[in-house]
């Protein structure tokens, strides 16, 4: 499920963010100004971001192992799953 979020995440973010890179690269090239520089650099950094979060969401998660047994819910559930 975990994957499937994440999935859902990147293509829903990683979208219209190249859109928008797209057009900051094409405003840097008609209009070469310090801020439309600023404003590319800002969106290459958010797509950087982005991988990141997803490249780290994408990971299985660590495997669970679950404390051995002891006490009464050891004693009984081995006492009702006796053969």
């Amino acid at each position: 499920m975990e994957r499937g979020l994440v999935a859902d995440l990147s293509h829903r973010l990683r979208t219209p963010l190249t859109a928008l890179h797209l057009e900051s690269e094409r405003l840097s090239t008609l209009l070469p100004t310090p801020e439309a520089e600023r404003l590319d650099g800002a969106i290459s950094y958010l797509e950087s971001e982005l991988s990141s979060i997803i490249k780290n969401g994408a990971r299985p998660p660590p495997s669970y192992r679950p404390a051995p047994p002891s006490g009464l819910n050891w004693l009984a559930n081995r006492t009702v799953n006796v053969p």
